[in-house]
């Protein structure tokens, strides 16, 4: 009967911390599903630009091994850059030990999603041995010995061009070898 006595509104006060309790709830969940929409997000652009990287560095590669042009050398090793800092930004970043600024012109060099960074770096940093994840991370690994032996072809490559040219046997040779590379790659970038 004493709860009677008491106005209305002073009775609604409850009610009405229960429902903005509710409303802030709402708005948290909504706010965390939005980031993580936006880190998935990230990492599918993220593999789409380290995919496009890695086809594109082989078709320069292929290229330069035939005409020698070093506008194809050039490409060749811009798309390399791309994936080469891909792989110090993961790597550095699994570690927990890593240079924030220099993290970010990873992201910006790979033309990734800026509002997904802070996502991608916290779920890399935390959860990158989570199942899934580290699926995901141990394809894009395997991938670096084979991104190591496509360099070292460019470099052989390069120094023959520089010195008259290499045969066409060996021209043949290096291209069976970029082939053979790509052709490893290829299932491994598809799981990541």
């Amino acid at each position: 009967m004493g709860n009677m006595r008491k106005p209305l509104w002073r009775r609604l006060v409850p009610l009405a911390w229960g429902l903005a309790a509710a409303v802030a709830l709402l708005f948290g969940l909504a706010w965390g599903v939005l980031q993580v929409q936006v880190t998935l997000a990230g990492f599918l652009n993220g593999e789409s630009v380290w995919s496009k990287a890695q086809k594109q560095a082989v078709i320069d590669l292929d290229s330069y091994a035939v005409r020698g042009d070093a506008r194809d050398l050039e490409s060749y090793r811009h798309n390399y850059d791309v994936l080469a800092a891909d792989r110090w930004g993961r790597d550095a970043i699994i570690s927990g030990h890593y240079d924030k600024a220099r993290v970010h012109q990873v992201f910006v060099q790979g033309n990734m999603l800026p509002a997904a960074e802070s996502g991608m770096t916290f779920m890399m940093a935390h959860f990158s041995s989570a199942p899934y994840m580290a699926s995901a991370i141990g394809a894009w690994r395997s991938t670096d010995g084979d991104l190591a032996r496509l360099d070292a072809i460019a470099g052989e490559l390069q120094r023959a061009y520089a010195t008259g040219g290499p045969s066409q046997a060996e021209i043949d040779r290096q291209r069976d070898r970029i082939a053979a590379i790509n052709q490893e790659i290829a299932p491994r970038s598809d799981r990541f």
